[in-house]
């Protein structure tokens, strides 16, 4: 069985893959970008533990398949613990290495990257999967930054995509609605209902529930012990 990435092991795996990358490739500088489920895990606290790990190369030609499967061997991960498979999915462009984020350098010469808040919003709305973490992850994007409204999404949209009307703008319009101190019981409910058909759960503005699964009574505070329980839960988190 495969070790799973978590905010306990991911530096450790990150710090050994540079250490590889380096070794190939000796003293050259390079930027890695890491995105989607990753970089929701090294930026927020309300995900802890990840697939693996979608990656922009600083160029098409460095091959990673090599000290990405030595690191996988030594640690158990599956075998596409790291990967840059993303570049052949809707919500890649170019233009995410002028709006990521430094995050931490290795071995002296790997730098990575993150993207986070509005930008990773816009880019879980392009490539919206119904039955995967997206609502979820917006939702707990916008409870840890009280500062994301509508408009910096809309922006980073149009800055990433070229493009004025935004993928799944209903969704997020229903989504930005939601009061701030009910983020995290809709983040709970989401997580919950593990098959439950996520875009409609959001038009239905939540309400529709099984009883015994009912939050509308609990206060924030209530509300937030059940949000770290669903993050820390491996029976509630969801590929």
């Amino acid at each position: 069985m495969s070790i799973k990435l978590s905010k306990d092991n991911a530096d450790l795996f990150l710090k050994e893959f540079a250490k590889e990358l380096r070794k190939v490739n000796k003293n050259v500088h390079m930027d890695i970008i890491i995105v989607g489920g990753g970089s929701v895990l090294l930026n927020y606290n309300f995900r802890t533990m990840t697939e693996d790990f979608d990656i922009i190369k600083p160029h098409k030609l460095l091959d990673i398949k090599e000290p990405a499967r030595k690191i996988q061997e030594k640690y158990s991960l599956s075998s596409d613990w790291i990967n840059d498979n993303f570049l052949k999915t809707e919500s890649y462009t170019p233009k995410l290495r002028y709006y990521c984020k430094f995050y931490k350098t290795y071995s002296n010469y790997i730098h990575y990257y993150t993207i986070s808040d509005e930008y990773l919003i816009a880019m879980k709305l392009k490539s919206f999967r119904d039955y995967k973490n997206d609502i979820s992850d917006i939702l707990g994007i916008l409870y840890e930054n009280k500062d994301i409204n509508y408009d910096k999404v809309k922006t980073a949209y149009i800055n990433l995509y070229d493009d004025l009307e935004i993928e799944k703008k209903e969704i997020l319009s229903d989504i930005m609605n939601i009061p701030r101190n009910q983020l995290l019981q809709s983040y709970n409910k989401m997580k919950k209902f593990k098959a439950y058909n996520r875009t409609k759960f959001i038009h239905d503005n939540l309400n529709e529930l099984d009883e015994k699964n009912d939050f509308s009574n609990e206060s924030e505070d209530e509300a937030e012990n059940d949000f770290w329980y669903a993050s820390n839960s491996d029976v509630v988190l969801i590929p």
